[in-house]
């Protein structure tokens, strides 16, 4: 028998393209590594699965309460490190402001890591890794530039393991073969200029503060696409309401200083809680200097500098509005959040989805500043936890007219299955966010199971706006090479005229759908997806009952299947529209006036 010490196992932690050569065996951390597994099968290269991948819906459940207390712990430490940093004295609730979108996205990351690591730190065998050089640091200018390392670039999980393997101890079976220190690509930084329009009322307005001295009583952030339906609620009480429209993304990153040091002394001391016994914990502590962000480090007091400037008006306002967008990716207005009294401002968040206070369940959404998680289903009501009013209002798509949803509907011959989940939807686990075919098993499983006559009528549609869908559009078909792609950009206009929708999550298009009264069926898992209240659950629960929703790929292929001859027969039965009706009036709010209710409503707080 072969002297097992003998053979070299080279262990895949990353999902790699192309194992490197030398090795006896390829050895790969779970079945996710699908790239590396065909790799060695079309080399005919001897491997193994080291640990099947057999996270469920509970362990994901169980993730995310323990990631909560985590993420509460290192926002506490991180107050302490930041304010003795910049020399502020900034409230822990303003250090999440400006910091739990991106904790979202990193301790699921690492931990996801951590956890694979401890499970193999007993196995008898030696594994020869490749890594980077753990001494080196690269981290990302912002939290758009982190989303996109994280979804795009597998090098930098290798730059995570690496990082992990140097801190873990008691990991004495991975022989390091270390390999150049991990470099980032260049930003593909770019510039837009504001519409014309856009500018010159903007300008115009800056123009009259400056002559008035009068203070935003009313601030309102919007990305410029929504400028038209802001300029009205402006105008109707010019002086006292103020938008602005500058696009972070596009704009406030090209003033920052992507050349400037990192301060690599203060990134790399250990540091741990004084007393915490979580392993974990302070491991993120002793490690978290090597991601976190140059935006909350070397860049802040820029970008501080900046947001006070472009929001000079507006530093003591009643109420602030504003989209999602805001509390994600704009560092500039969470850097204004935090230089106000936002603890006792009234806040109004206009994400629209979430859907509509049924609740995707993923830690994005719930850690998230989501001040109005529940937008469109609650009233005036106050919450005590997040310190904010939440506000029923009419559902408003700002990329939409109005009028179209109002627009009559056909009964058509296609079929639309929306595909619009990317992978933060499916749970806050590393391997979600990174390997495809995990994140979209569950489709390819149901398009398989359909009648071949049903799938030919079938159009799949990508989210138009997220590139992980159409970048894997020619790895679904693989699978499915008949798949015909839907390629209609207006999403009211691709499902006017089909016979059934279908989406693959609870989300927004989902419940416009059966806002404009489209036969639809949700494939959602509840139990792991549920984040609602009590009122709401007898809601999903009704939906359940006559099959509006399908929880897996199994019942959905079976019930299309099964009502594909007569779905305007199935949706008019009494019972299900009675269920459709009572979803539409409570969730879906879609008055032809309105616009003008938004603006009525927003100006009202004038009078307050």
């Amino acid at each position: 028998m072969e002297n097992m010490q003998s053979i070299r196992y080279y262990l895949g932690l990353v999902d790699d393209y192309k194992a490197p050569e030398g090795y006896d065996c390829y050895v790969w951390a779970g079945t996710f590594c699908t790239n590396g597994i065909e790799w060695c099968v079309r080399n005919g290269k001897k491997y193994e699965v080291l640990q099947e991948d057999v996270t469920t819906d509970e362990d994901i459940h169980r993730t995310y309460l323990y990631l909560d207390c985590v993420r509460d712990k290192i926002i506490d430490f991180l107050k302490n490190m930041l304010n003795e940093y910049h020399q502020s004295d900034y409230s822990k609730f303003k250090w999440q402001i400006m910091l739990n979108f991106w904790l979202a996205c990193f301790l699921p990351s690492v931990y996801d890591k951590y956890l694979k690591l401890k499970r193999i730190a007993n196995d008898s065998r030696v594994f020869y890794v490749d890594l980077y050089e753990a001494s080196c640091l690269s981290v990302a200018i912002d939290m758009l530039d982190f989303s996109e390392i994280l979804h795009d670039d597998f090098n930098f999980h290798r730059y995570e393991y690496s990082l992990l393997i140097k801190h873990i101890t008691g990991i004495s079976n991975i022989v390091v073969d270390y390999h150049d220190n991990y470099k980032r690509q260049p930003l593909n930084i770019y510039s837009t200029k504001l519409p014309e329009h856009v500018k010159s009322f903007d300008d115009k307005y800056r123009r009259y503060k400056e002559n008035t001295k009068i203070y935003d009583e009313i601030v309102i952030q919007s990305p410029y696409i929504k400028f038209n339906m802001y300029k009205e609620i402006i105008e109707k009480a010019y002086g006292k309401i103020s938008g602005y429209f500058l696009d972070y993304t596009h704009n406030v990153r090209n003033c920052l200083d992507y050349e400037k040091s990192l301060d690599v002394g203060w990134r790399t001391r250990r540091q741990c809680i004084s007393g915490e016994t979580d392993q974990f914990v302070n491991l993120i502590c002793d490690i978290i200097g090597c991601f976190i962000p140059m935006v909350y480090v070397e860049e802040f007091q820029h970008i501080t500098k900046i947001a006070l400037d472009n929001y000079k008006w507006g530093l003591k306002p009643k109420t602030v509005v504003y989209d999602c967008e805001g509390v994600t990716i704009n560092e500039l207005f969470k850097a204004y959040l935090m230089n106000i009294d936002v603890e006792n401002v009234l806040k109004i968040d206009i994400m629209h989805a979430l859907p509509y206070g049924m609740g995707g369940y993923s830690w994005y959404e719930l850690t998230e500043l989501q001040f109005c998680d529940e937008f469109l289903k609650c009233g005036e009501i106050q919450n005590n936890n997040l310190k904010a009013k939440l506000i029923r209002m009419p559902y408003i798509n700002f990329f939409r007219q109005i009028d179209n949803i109002h627009k009559k509907t056909e009964f058509g011959n296609a079929i639309v299955y929306a595909n619009y989940a990317y992978p933060q939807h499916r749970g806050r686990l590393s391997m979600y966010e990174w390997n495809w075919y995990k994140y979209i098993k569950g489709e390819l499983e149901f398009l398989q199971l359909l009648d071949k006559d049903i799938l030919s009528e079938l159009r799949y549609r990508p989210h138009p706006f997220h590139k992980t869908q159409w970048n894997n559009l020619e790895k679904v078909k693989q699978f499915i090479p008949s798949l015909l792609i839907d390629e209609e950009p207006s999403f009211f206009e691709s499902i006017r005229h089909a016979k059934l929708f279908i989406s693959e999550i609870m989300g927004a298009a989902a419940f416009e759908a059966i806002g404009i009264g489209k036969p639809t069926i949700i494939m959602f898992y509840p139990e792991r997806g549920f984040a609602g209240t009590d009122e709401n659950r007898s809601d999903i629960e009704d939906m359940l009952r006559v099959g509006i929703i399908a929880e897996t790929p199994e019942k959905l292929a079976a019930l299309v299947n099964d009502i594909h001859n007569d779905i305007e027969g199935w949706w008019g039965e009494s019972e299900r529209q009675r269920v459709v009706n009572k979803i539409r009036d409570k969730y879906v709010y879609f008055p032809k006036n309105a616009k003008e209710i938004w603006i009525n409503k927003i100006v009202s707080y004038l009078k307050q």
